[in-house]
C-alpha cells in the first residue's frame, strides 16, 4: 500500500461532558484529510485506521488506542468519534502533555504526532479537585443552577415553595383600586406582564386572576365571574409566569351579553357554559347556549367577549361554531374585540330557537 499522508489541522471537539465521579462514556470528534504523496486525495472508500494517544512525541507505549476498521473517506475527508469503539478513560486528560498518532491500514504511524491542545483538557472538569473559597460569585452562577437539594434547610425561605408550586411571592404591598384593578408599587411594567397569573387572599378567601393590563403602578386583572377584587386588605399575594402553577384554575366562567343586530332581537338566552382562558396572550372562549332570536333580515347576534382584545378590522373571523348542525361563523364586531357577532347562514327564516356551540380566540 502506498504511504498516505494525513493533511489538515486536527479538530478535536468535546461532544459530551463528564459528571464528577460518574463513569459516563465520552467521545471526541476528530476530522482530517488523507492525501497521497503527490498531494491529491486518496480514492473514495473505506479504510482501516488506528488512533492512539501517547505521553511523548515519539516512541513510548500508547496510553489509549482504538482501531476503526471501516472509516468512510470521500475526497480524502473523513470524520470519526474517538471513544465510540473503545472508552476514553475519564482521567486521561489530567494535564499531562498528550500526543495524537494516526495509522492507516498497514502503513507506519504518521509523523509527527499531533500534540493535544488546551480544548480537550476540558475533560479535566470531570475530575476537578477543589474550588477556591470565594471563586464562585453571583455573576458566575447560571440562572436556575441553584436548586433546593443544593441549599441548607430554610436557607432561602421562598425558593422551595416557588420550585414546587410555580408561584413567586410578590414581596410588596398591593391595594384595592376597583373590582378589576390593583394598586402596586412603581415599576410594575418591569416585573409583571400581560398573561401573568395572580394568586392572593382577601378575607381568608383565595382568589385567582389573569393579568390583562400593566401600567407603572396598576395591574388590571380578570377572574371572570368567578373572582373579583374587593376592598378587603390583600395578603399572601403571589404571581406566576409558569404555564400551570399549582391551584390555578386556567378556565374562568363569564356571563356573555347577547343582543340583536339591526332588526334582529333576542327573546331569551339560556347559557349552558361560557368560559375563557388566556394562552400566550390569546383569549380562548367556549360558549354553549340556547338562544331564541327573532327577525327576518341581517342574521347576526352580538355577544360580548370576556376581555376587550386588541383593535382588529370589523368582521375579522375569530372562529367557528355550530347551531343545530349548521356551521356558525364568529366575527369581530367593531374596531376592538369587545364583542363578537354570530352569523346565521342565510335562508334559515323564520329564525327558531338555536342551540349554539361556539369556539373562538382573539389577541389580547
Amino acid at each position: 500500500m502506498k504511504r498516505i499522508t494525513l493533511y489538515a489541522v486536527i479538530m478535536l471537539v468535546l461532544t459530551t461532558c463528564l459528571v464528577v465521579n460518574a463513569a459516563v462514556p465520552s467521545m471526541i470528534n476528530y476530522q482530517g484529510k488523507l492525501l497521497k504523496p503527490d498531494g491529491t486525495p486518496v480514492a473514495d472508500g473505506t479504510y482501516a485506521m488506528t488512533f492512539a494517544l501517547y505521553d511523548q512525541p515519539t516512541g513510548g507505549v500508547a496510553l489509549w488506542s482504538e482501531v476503526n476498521p471501516s472509516v468512510q473517506v470521500k475526497k480524502g475527508l473523513f470524520s470519526v468519534l474517538l471513544g465510540s469503539l473503545r472508552h476514553l478513560p475519564d482521567n486521561l486528560f489530567d494535564g499531562t502533555p498528550l500526543y495524537f498518532g494516526t495509522t492507516v491500514g498497514a502503513d507506519p504511524e504518521m509523523t509527527p504526532r499531533q500534540q493535544i491542545a488546551t480544548v480537550a483538557f476540558a475533560f479535566k472538569a470531570a475530575v476537578a479537585d477543589t474550588v477556591p473559597d470565594g471563586a464562585i460569585t453571583t455573576v458566575k452562577i447560571a440562572d436556575g443552577a441553584i436548586t433546593k437539594s443544593k441549599m441548607a434547610p430554610d436557607a432561602i425561605s421562598d425558593v422551595s415553595s416557588t420550585l414546587a408550586t410555580g408561584w413567586i411571592p410578590a414581596n410588596e404591598a398591593w391595594a384595592y383600586a376597583s373590582p378589576t384593578t390593583i394598586i402596586v408599587p412603581a415599576g410594575a411594567t418591569s416585573k409583571y406582564s400581560v398573561g401573568d397569573k395572580i394568586k392572593l387572599f382577601q378575607a381568608n378567601v383565595c382568589k385567582y386572576f389573569y393579568v390583562v393590563g400593566v401600567t407603572d403602578t396598576l395591574l388590571t386583572v380578570t377572574g371572570g365571574s368567578d373572582f373579583s377584587v374587593s376592598s378587603d386588605p390583600i395578603s399572601m399575594n403571589q404571581y406566576s409566569k409558569a404555564s400551570s402553577p399549582v391551584g390555578f384554575p386556567h378556565w374562568f366562567n363569564y356571563s356573555p351579553v347577547f343582543s340583536g343586530y339591526a332588526d334582529m332581537t333576542v327573546g331569551s338566552v339560556a347559557i349552558t357554559m361560557a368560559k375563557f382562558c388566556i394562552i400566550n396572550n390569546r383569549v380562548c372562549v367556549d360558549v354553549a347556549c340556547t338562544c331564541i332570536p327573532a327577525g327576518t333580515a341581517r342574521p347576526y347576534l352580538s355577544m360580548s367577549t370576556p376581555i376587550t382584545g386588541r383593535n382588529t378590522s370589523d368582521g375579522h373571523c375569530l372562529g367557528i361554531g355550530r347551531t343545530d348542525g349548521i356551521i356558525l361563523l364568529v366575527h369581530s364586531y367593531g374596531s376592538a374585540t369587545s364583542s363578537a357577532y354570530l352569523y346565521y347562514p342565510s335562508g334559515n327564516y323564520p329564525l327558531k330557537p338555536q342551540t349554539i356551540d361556539a369556539h373562538f380566540d382573539y389577541e389580547l
